[in-house]
């Protein structure tokens, strides 16, 4: 069998940034993150060898880096919206967070700086948005820096999806109950304004196509719904969170199951 490669090889670990299918990214050291080397008392009294942002066209193998490494700077966070890629670099020895858009092949471009000092870095990361790209943290709290400062409570079971129209996009994950009798509980869409009203509660789910716009689907999905590896038509997914193990349990044994079924999108 001939293998198409990329030129160089190299051993970078590819991901695929959601909205697009052409590119893979490797964000170096993500063992590491952010609020390691804003709190940890090592990284305080020692110098960070820096990371490197790696970008592979799978179109051509072609290899591209926004910039070379360097000592104490730190790439996380890279997100994709309206035909660019998007990240964050924090120059730890200048205190200095940077906003880049960047395209392969292309000059980054800073779209914001602001300075570490005073943020909360604790997941520290990005959020899309069709006008603008949001900088915020997410502890017990989201707190909003960039392009505006606000905060809404962070809720254990809903994760922020996107923003559009100054709303607030979540998805409540699902969960289900068995002390008697097996019921799920469906996968819900929560959209808050910047206030932290709800504004609407409804059933389903909203997926990141590789074409970059969000479908809304209905249906309970175990696990991230996404592209079978080899196509990027169609995803895939089997609903509901049941393992076939565990139909070994004592509960199964005196009760039916209610059967799931495989979804294509």
């Amino acid at each position: 069998m001939k293998f198409d490669k990329f030129s160089p090889v190299t051993g970078n670990d590819l991901a695929i940034v959601q909205g697009q299918s052409r590119y893979g990214v490797d964000c170096q050291d993500s063992a590491i993150d952010i609020y390691d080397l804003t709190t940890d008392e090592y990284w305080q009294d020692n110098s960070f060898p820096g990371n490197q942002l790696v970008f592979f066209d799978f179109q051509t193998g072609q290899k591209f880096e926004p910039m070379s490494r360097k000592e104490n700077q730190f790439f996380f966070s890279v997100i994709y919206q309206s035909g660019y890629f998007y990240f964050l670099h924090a120059q730890l020895d200048q205190d200095q967070l940077t906003l880049f858009k960047y395209l392969p092949g292309q000059e980054s471009e800073i779209i914001h700086q602001m300075s570490l000092t005073g943020l909360h870095t604790l997941n520290l990361s990005l959020v899309n948005d069709q006008a603008h790209v949001w900088i915020a943290s997410f502890n017990d709290d989201i707190d909003f820096y960039h392009p505006q400062k606000f905060s809404v409570v962070n809720e254990p079971d809903q994760s922020l999806l996107f923003i559009d129209d100054n709303k607030l996009y979540f998805e409540q994950d699902s969960d289900f109950y068995s002390d008697n009798e097996y019921e799920h509980i469906p996968d819900r869409i929560i959209i808050k304004d910047f206030d932290d009203h709800v504004l609407s509660n409804i059933q389903g789910n909203i997926i990141l196509l590789s074409n970059g716009k969000w479908q809304k689907v209905d249906g309970n999905f175990a696990g991230e719904l996404g592209p079978l590896t080899g196509q990027t038509r169609y995803w895939a997914c089997i609903s509901d969170y049941m393992k076939f193990e565990d139909f070994r349990d004592d509960y199964w044994q005196t009760r039916i199951y209610p059967g799931n079924y495989l979804i294509f999108l």
